[in-house]
């Protein structure tokens, strides 16, 4: 997964794309534009955020618990 599919972000998914075996590689970011381009780059997945409040998706805490 790629955070931010900027000018770094894009070049992270062409090495991702070049260099490992990633069965799939995913782009997140704000601007709908940019999550276009990471598909033309290569990305199989864009998901789009919004700024400010809230989680794109709330995961497990590996340090829960502890």
């Amino acid at each position: 997964m790629v955070i931010g599919a900027g000018g770094l972000g894009q070049m992270a998914i062409q090495i991702l794309r070049a260099l490992t075996a990633a069965t799939t590689v995913a782009a997140v970011d704000t601007a709908a534009d940019k999550l276009e381009t990471a598909k033309r780059l290569g990305a199989d997945e864009g998901a789009a955020v919004r700024r400010g409040g809230g989680h794109a998706h709330q995961g497990h805490d590996p340090g829960a618990g502890r």
